[in-house]
């Protein structure tokens, strides 16, 4: 998925400049490891697995995602 795929909304583009929206999209792109643009529940662990989160179940992960979905 190319760079000018990934939609900010427009709060979002009030928040973020370019630059931290290049470095957000890179960030997906890097545990986005099957390239489908779409962050799943594997992918999505790993990001919390990284930040701390080493004993976040398969269910927690399940329940965050569908609280957002």
């Amino acid at each position: 998925m190319e760079a000018s795929q990934y939609e900010f909304t427009f709060e979002q583009k009030k928040r973020l400049g370019p630059e931290e929206q290049s470095a957000l999209i890179k960030a997906f792109r890097n545990y986005d490891v099957n390239k489908d643009g779409v962050m799943d529940e594997k992918e999505f662990k790993n990001i919390l697995i990284d930040l701390g989160e080493r004993k976040v179940t398969d269910a927690e992960v399940e329940a965050m995602l569908a609280s957002h979905d």
